[in-house]
C-alpha cells in the first residue's frame, strides 16, 4: 500500500487558521438575532432573580429543582456588566465555553502529537455536527463539557505525567464540583464512571488512599451540599429523586438507534473518527497510555448513554473532547493508510461548496416568488430585503464560491482535514446566511411579551408591579420580553389579601368571587392552542358583596 502524505504547516498558520474559521462558524454578531427559544427563556428568566451570595436557581418565585446556578448566575452578571441583550449573553457563554474547549483540546494534543495532531483534533471539536448545533443554543451543558474535560485532563497531567496523585484528585474533583454547579448531577456521574474502568497503569483502586482524595471529594461535597442546603431550608424536593425516564417504546428506539445516530452526530468527522477505535491501528499509537486513557472515557460514555433511559442527544457533546483527540493523534496514521481513498471521495464535494455559494446569491437577489413555488416558506421571505442580512450574506455567497474555486483549483492537493473543515464552513455558512435569518423572523415571544406589557402599561401598571401566574408551567419567555416581574403560584389562595388590585394570567376563569375579573387581553389571544387572559383583580368590599 502506497504511503500518502501531506505537506507540514508552521504552528502560526494552523493557529490563524483555526481562528477564522471559528469566527466565521460561530458569528457573535448574529447570536443575539433570534428570540428565546425552548429552555433559552427559563434560564432568562433565572439570571434576572438569582442572588450573587448562594445563589439558588428560581424561576417566576419557585425554586427550580433541576437547575444549577453558575449559568444564569454568570450570565447575569455579564447582562449587568455589558448591557447586551440576555439571547446575546446565554448564547455566548456557550460559545465561548466551547473556544476554551477547543484551545484546550489544541493544546493537550499539541504536547501529546504534535502541530498537525492538535489542528485536527481543534477542527473536530469545532465543526462536528452535535457541537455546531447545541453550542448554538443558550444551555449550560456547553460550560459542563469545559469543566469535565479540564477534570479529566487535570487528573491525567498530575498524577501521571507529574506523579502527584494528592494534587490530581484534588484538581480533579474541584472541576467537576464546578462542573456539577453548573449542569447538575450528571456532571458527577460522567466524571466517575470512566475513571472506575481505568486499567493499569492509571487504575484508581490503589490511588484512593492518597490524601488528596478525601480533600478533593471534601470539595465536591462542598459543592454539594452549597446547592442542597436552601432546598433543605425550603423543604423542596431534591432533583436526584425524579430523575426524568422515556417511556419504554422510546427506550427501545433509543436502544436501537442509538449506535448509528452517534455516527451521524460526528459528521462529517466520522470518517476518521473510527480510526482509534481500530484495534489493527492502536498497535501504531505513540502515546498508548493516553491514547488508552481517552478511549476508556469514551467507551464509558457511549454505554454510559446508550444505556440510560433519561439520555438525549444533548449527551453526545460529552463524548467529543475525547474523541477529538483521539481523532487528532490518529489523523496521521489514518493519512498515510488512507490519504488518497479519502481524497478520492472528498475532493468532488468541492463542486459542492460552489453550488452552495450560488444559492444562498440566488436566495437574496433572485426574486422571492420564484422560490415560493419551490420551498414551502411560512414565515415568509421578509428577511432577504433586511440591509444587515442582505450584504452580510451576500458576502457570504461571493467567500463561498471563492472558497469553492479555490478547492477545485487544488484538486486532491489540499490537506484533508482542511478539506473537511472548509467545506463544512461553507454549509454552516449557509446555515447563517438562510436558515438562521429565516428562523429568525419567528416573533412569537418576543410578540406576545410586548402585548403584555403594552396592555399593563395601557391601564397604567407600574413596572415595579408583580404579575401572578397560575395553571401555566411554561411562559418563561414570554413573561422575560414583557420586562414584568411574575410570580407563579399554586392556587389562587397563595393571592395575598391585602392587595386590593392584583394581575394574573391564567388559561381559565379565576374562581375567586371575592374580587371582580376583568380580562384585559382581546378573547383572540392564544398560547398553545388555549385561551390566554390577563385578570385584573379588584376586590370586593365585604359591604357590596352582602348587598348592603
Amino acid at each position: 500500500m502506497s504511503v500518502y502524505k501531506e505537506t507540514p504547516f508552521k504552528k502560526s498558520y494552523a493557529i490563524f487558521f483555526i481562528v477564522i474559521v471559528f469566527i466565521v462558524m460561530y458569528p457573535l454578531w448574529l447570536l443575539g438575532d433570534r428570540e428565546l427559544y425552548w429552555n433559552e427563556g427559563l434560564y432568562a428568566v433565572e439570571s434576572t432573580g438569582i442572588e450573587y451570595w448562594f445563589p439558588v436557581a428560581r424561576a417566576h418565585g419557585i425554586m427550580q429543582t433541576n437547575s444549577f446556578p453558575l449559568f444564569p448566575w454568570l450570565a447575569r452578571l455579564l447582562h449587568e456588566l455589558s448591557g447586551l441583550p440576555i439571547t446575546f449573553i446565554l448564547r455566548g457563554i456557550a460559545v465561548a465555553a466551547l473556544g476554551g474547549i477547543i484551545a484546550l483540546v489544541w493544546h493537550t494534543t499539541r504536547r501529546a502529537a504534535g502541530t498537525k495532531a492538535a489542528t485536527v483534533a481543534a477542527a473536530v471539536m469545532m465543526s462536528t455536527n452535535i457541537i455546531f448545533e447545541k453550542s448554538l443554543d443558550g444551555y449550560p451543558e456547553m460550560g459542563g463539557v469545559l469543566f469535565l474535560t479540564i477534570a479529566w485532563l487535570l487528573w491525567f497531567y498530575l498524577g501521571t505525567i507529574k506523579n502527584n496523585w494528592g494534587l490530581a484528585w484534588v484538581a480533579g474533583y474541584f472541576f467537576c464540583g464546578l462542573a456539577f454547579y453548573t449542569i447538575g448531577w450528571t456532571a458527577i456521574i460522567i466524571f466517575t464512571v470512566p475513571l472506575i474502568f481505568m486499567r493499569r497503569p492509571l487504575t484508581i483502586w490503589p490511588k484512593l488512599r492518597k490524601p488528596g482524595f478525601f480533600a478533593g471529594l471534601m470539595l465536591l461535597v462542598g459543592f454539594v451540599m452549597l446547592w442542597v442546603l436552601p432546598y433543605l431550608q425550603n423543604s423542596q424536593a431534591l432533583s436526584f429523586l425524579s430523575l426524568p425516564t422515556n417511556t419504554w417504546g422510546n427506550y427501545l428506539i433509543h436502544l436501537l438507534t442509538f449506535p448509528f445516530e452517534v455516527v451521524f452526530r460526528f459528521l462529517p468527522w466520522s470518517i476518521i473518527a473510527w480510526a482509534p477505535f481500530c484495534v489493527a491501528l492502536i498497535p501504531l499509537d505513540k502515546t498508548p497510555v493516553f491514547s488508552r486513557f481517552l478511549r476508556t472515557i469514551a467507551y464509558s460514555l457511549f454505554f454510559l448513554i446508550w444505556l440510560n433511559p433519561s439520555a438525549d442527544s444533548r449527551n453526545i457533546i460529552f463524548l467529543v473532547p475525547p474523541v477529538a483527540i483521539l481523532s487528532g493523534i490518529y489523523y496521521p496514521i489514518v493519512i498515510r493508510r488512507y490519504g488518497k481513498t479519502l481524497q478520492m471521495l472528498l475532493k468532488y464535494f468541492s463542486f459542492l461548496a460552489i453550488t452552495i455559494g450560488i444559492t444562498v446569491i440566488a436566495v437574496y437577489l433572485l426574486p422571492t416568488t420564484w422560490w415560493s413555488s419551490l420551498v414551502s416558506m411560512k414565515r415568509g421571505m421578509g428577511f432577504v430585503t433586511n440591509p444587515k442580512y442582505l450584504f452580510l450574506s451576500l458576502f457570504y455567497g461571493c467567500m463561498i464560491c471563492g472558497i469553492g474555486i479555490w478547492l477545485c483549483s487544488k484538486m486532491g492537493k489540499v490537506r484533508i482535514w482542511q478539506l473537511i473543515l472548509l467545506l463544512t464552513l461553507c454549509v454552516t455558512t449557509f446555515f447563517w446566511a438562510v436558515m438562521y435569518p429565516y428562523r429568525a423572523q419567528d416573533k412569537g415571544k418576543s410578540n406576545l411579551g410586548s402585548k403584555i406589557r403594552e396592555t399593563l402599561e395601557n391601564s397604567s401598571v407600574p413596572h415595579s408591579t408583580l404579575i401572578y401566574k397560575i395553571d401555566i408551567v411554561d411562559l418563561y419567555g414570554e413573561c422575560y420580553y414583557s420586562g414584568y416581574r411574575v410570580q407563579r403560584i399554586i392556587s389562587l389562595n397563595d393571592i395575598p389579601d391585602y392587595k386590593p388590585v392584583i394581575y394574573l394570567l391564567s388559561l381559565g376563569f379565576p374562581g375567586m368571587p371575592e374580587r371582580r375579573w376583568t380580562n384585559l387581553f382581546p378573547p383572540n389571544k392564544k398560547y398553545r392552542g388555549k385561551d390566554l387572559r390577563l385578570w385584573k383583580g379588584e376586590k370586593i368590599s365585604k359591604q357590596r358583596r352582602g348587598g348592603k
